[in-house]
């Protein structure tokens, strides 16, 4: 959806537009409710339909993962990750990258009420913070978001897909198949050899012989379960034959659960519905089509804050979304009128969820368990939260736009707010957690995102966070997909440098990295690294990216028989691709040094029950994620092409 208001249609009609409306089971802490759980179904996933709100998180939430044995996963060793993809309209810094495909854009047309939202906070004592992935997270100011600033598209949403697949969808070495859910990942003698897919009506088979990489929080620990990698206890309910015990697949599910405070205006220069509101609509469409500048741009969670329920914090862990219009029941009750909202969430929440199976069929919604407000010893901060939120919107600041407030008017005992908590709270679409990266019993992934137990399969989402860092998650996917291709990169260079040879594996005579391929003014591996970056493929019901340099698919038999990956071939990266998996030398700040000198006090004293900890510069003993794919071709539209034409593929399940 590049008209980013827009998405509230997506998000509202009948039928669904480019996604999958899933909801919890109901959940006990919300009076018997379910949560609404939408996910991105298009190229691109959720970050097409997201707010495009961009924030890494607090650095601590990094540390702590790799206090927690997640070696490479400290603040300052994924720095330079977050740093790469960015093209950040305030350019290069210590902190943020300038020159990556994502393009990172100030608001182009933020709302007057959103500035005199950030002063109420500043009148209770609030810092303004102008960067919420700078030096200091805590304060209120307005969020950065992934748009298009400058040139033919500025205003419009950068997704994921249109940083990193739209370029280079001409590439013959990739082929994206849409309408072509996963059913399940085929392994042989514990490794992951094809993925079983439905497309056109028959069930077919995607072999690799190099990787397959799943993708989308709740959907990978599906996929997974479907494939026999579960608890056998739980598998055998669904008569699915187990592969790999995993007890933690599906285990460790995390959300931010959300509560909105809403109010109603007489202020016009905001979404509503409206007489005003329609002429100003139908003049910012065209405003938006001339200069990109208009309403019509907004992100509408405008407002950002990140505050203490404590001064005696080191770090926030309260969230707030100032949205410039009336948002009931996560914008699936559009009221008449004008109006503005505010939603408040716990950063780090305890409470531990969970997704399974359904049934053993693919085309099931997982069963998802939100665990939202379990017990009443648990609303005490999201109830804290709520009060400085309402003290907040209370200030003198917002006098002006206030007229009434909805739901919650006579709501002044904290019994009172609880009741309305329980009515009300809802997702605010953070999902993690259910495919674990850690070294412990519950691990699905180790830290090089490989499944623990079955090679050549890899997790590469939202999923793998062993924890929710203290923001929204649409960065960190990013960081993640990038710090994959990157440690691919530096496998290559670190064989290259000790065979000095190319693969010449005759099945695999075409790709990158064969000799055939070497000194070619064409070779894809001289091309730059930000075309190479992880595309977020979505699908129905599950997907997987397959990697591998044979044939793209067969149909399903029972006489066919995978076979086992080859080695990998020896690419030879070019100068700048070199140059991209070193080390960013940069002046962190002198809590990120302080950081990681007590970081090294924690390893030394935990070196025994911990995998040692993996430096910037050793990225080349990290096990490859994906072949260097330096091609595409947008299969879809493409007429009709034999299997041995499309060798070499990447290709995305989509």
């Amino acid at each position: 959806m590049r008209p980013t208001a827009g998405i509230v249609a997506v998000l509202t009609v009948r039928p669904k537009i480019n996604h999958c409306s899933y909801q919890t089971v109901p959940q006990p802490g919300l009076n018997g409710r379910r949560a609404y759980q939408p996910r991105g179904r298009c190229l691109g996933g959720s970050s097409a339909i997201n707010a495009m709100v961009y924030v890494r998180g607090h650095p601590s939430n990094y540390d702590d993962w790799g206090r927690a044995g997640c070696s490479g996963r400290w603040f300052d060793e994924v720095l330079p990750y977050f740093r790469r993809p960015e093209g950040n309209q305030r350019g290069e810094s210590a902190l943020r990258g300038g020159h990556g495909p994502l393009q990172l854009s100030e608001q182009q047309s933020p709302r007057a009420i959103t500035e005199d939202f950030v002063r109420a906070g500043i009148e209770c004592g609030i810092p303004r913070a102008d960067d919420f992935s700078g030096a200091e997270q805590e304060g209120v100011g307005l969020y950065q978001v992934t748009q298009f600033h400058g040139g033919a598209n500025n205003g419009e949403r950068c997704s994921a897909a249109t940083a990193y697949l739209h370029p280079v969808m001409d590439r013959p070495n990739l082929t994206a198949l849409t309408d072509t859910p996963a059913l399940r990942v085929v392994p042989e003698a514990q490794c992951a050899v094809a993925v079983e897919v439905h497309r056109d009506d028959k069930t077919e088979l995607i072999r690799t012989r190099r990787e397959v990489v799943t993708g989308r929080t709740f959907n990978s620990p599906q996929l997974l379960m479907l494939s026999g990698v579960d608890d056998p206890a739980e598998l055998g309910r669904h008569g699915v034959a187990a592969q790999q015990a995993l007890p933690g697949v599906g285990k460790n599910s995390q959300h931010h659960a959300d509560f909105t405070v809403l109010y109603q205006s007489k202020v016009t220069d905001m979404f509503g519905l409206g007489a005003v509101g329609a002429v100003k609509l139908t003049k910012a469409i065209f405003e938006l089509r001339r200069t990109g500048k208009s309403m019509i741009a907004t992100p509408f969670s405008e407002g950002a804050g990140f505050i203490k329920s404590s001064p005696e914090l080191s770090r926030p862990d309260l969230q707030l979304h100032f949205v410039i219009s009336i948002v009931d029941n996560q914008a699936r009750k559009l009221p008449l009128g004008y109006g503005f909202s505010c939603h408040v969430c716990v950063l780090r929440p305890h409470a531990r969820g969970e997704a399974r199976l359904t049934d053993a069929s693919a085309a099931s919604t997982p069963r998802i368990d939100a665990a939202f407000l379990p017990v009443p010893q648990k609303v005490a901060l999201p109830l804290q939260g709520v009060k400085n939120l309402r003290q907040i919107l209370r200030a003198p600041a917002l006098a002006r736009y206030r007229h009434r407030e909805v739901y919650t008017t006579h709501a002044n005992t904290a019994e009172e707010l609880i009741r309305h908590m329980r009515t009300r709270t809802d997702s605010i679409y953070h999902p993690v957690g259910t495919g674990k990266m850690s070294v412990d019993a519950m691990a699905v992934v180790d830290p090089q995102l490989r499944v623990h137990g079955i090679t050549a399969l890899r997790v590469v989402d939202a999923s793998v966070m062993p924890t929710l860092i203290g923001a929204n998650t649409n960065a960190d996917h990013r960081d993640r997909r990038a710090r994959s291709r990157l440690d691919a990169w530096a496998h290559h260079r670190r064989q290259s440098r000790t065979r000095g040879a190319g693969c010449d594996d005759p099945r695999t005579r075409n790709c990158p990295g064969s000799n055939s391929w070497r000194g070619a003014s064409s070779n894809p591996c001289n091309r730059s690294i930000r075309h190479l970056a992880a595309m977020r493929p979505m699908a129905s019901v599950g997907c997987a990216t397959v990697l591998r340099p044979g044939p793209i698919s067969e149909a399903h038999s029972g006489s066919s028989k995978p076979t086992k990956p080859n080695c990998w071939p020896n690419c030879q990266p070019s100068r700048d691709m070199a140059a991209a998996t070193r080390s960013v030398t940069t002046a962190l700040p002198a809590s990120t040094a302080a950081r990681r000198s007590g970081r090294a006090r924690c390893c030394n004293a935990s070196s025994a029950a911990s995998s040692p900890s993996t430096s910037r510069s050793a990225l080349s003993n990290t096990v490859p994620a994906v072949r260097p794919a330096c091609a595409a071709t947008n299969s879809r539209n493409a007429a009709p092409r034999s299997s041995r034409e499309l060798t070499p593929v990447a290709g995305s399940v989509t």
